[in-house]
């Protein structure tokens, strides 16, 4: 007769516990939204997806791509969008607003990268956009290059320089419509913070590289070219003729 003490499996020990169940299924992953789309109808109050993926496809494909581009670029993709011929009607009626607003964001990346700083969508509110393409559309004429004196012996040679400072402040890159003064900014390999003075940060923290370089360095070496040219300075500036280095020439 059995033992009523005896545990059921016969042998003595404890009873284990049954096991755990499985864990449940993982969740599918999550395609990342393209963060353009995400900032179109988030920030800029394009509602309409087919709207976003037309004006994406005319070229706001993301804020570093909107670097280079000039003053006519939003109007002409949202022209490009208004004339498809595909999709929705509706989805083809880009609003002058959007338009307008799309012109702040391309002033605001070149801006913002001429004097390097990352180029990040938390920062690109309607606020700070309209800011930055507000100071360069009132920026007003070039100035006279006559405002800057050929250079003569016996001129003042510190008010010679401060009237090419100042000329070039004034002076805007073709490219981007600023002014060029960047070019000649001191660069002791530090980086001066960045103020709320559109002025003073592109002076002082002008990228001395990439897109714009090329294009302003040379502008700066014609209008010196144009000051010095078969007067007693030119030698000293002529071996930069070559590379059309204005940097290199007025620092010489």
């Amino acid at each position: 007769m059995a033992d009523a003490d005896v545990p059921a499996d016969g042998g003595g020990g404890a009873v284990l516990p049954p096991p755990p169940p499985p864990p449940p299924p993982a969740p599918p992953a999550v395609a990342l939204r393209d963060p353009m789309d995400e900032y179109l109808e988030e920030v800029i109050g394009m509602t309409r997806q087919g709207m976003r993926r037309h004006i994406i496809n005319a070229g706001f494909t993301d804020l570093e791509d909107l670097v280079g581009k000039d003053k006519h670029f939003a109007t002409d993709a949202c022209e490009k969008v208004r004339k498809a011929r595909n999709g929705n009607t509706a989805d083809r009626e880009v609003l002058l607003p959007f338009e307008l607003s799309l012109k702040w964001l391309v002033n605001w990346c070149n801006y913002n990268y001429l004097i390097q700083v990352d180029l990040d969508y938390d920062n690109a509110d309607l606020d700070s956009i309209k800011i930055d393409h507000t100071w360069i559309t009132e920026l007003g004429d070039d100035p006279d290059p006559d405002m800057v004196k050929t250079y003569s012996d016996g001129l003042k040679i510190r008010e010679w320089f401060d009237s090419i400072e100042t000329y070039l402040s004034r002076k805007k890159g073709v490219k981007h419509g600023m002014p060029i003064v960047y070019v000649i900014r001191p660069d002791d390999g530090t980086l001066p913070a960045e103020t709320t003075d559109n002025d003073i940060d592109l002076a002082t923290r002008g990228r001395l590289d990439g897109e714009f370089w090329v294009a302003d360095n040379r502008a700066v070496w014609e209008f010196l070219h144009d000051k010095c040219v078969s007067t007693t300075v030119w030698g000293t500036i002529l071996p930069y003729q070559r590379t059309r280095n204005g940097r290199g020439a007025y620092w010489h």
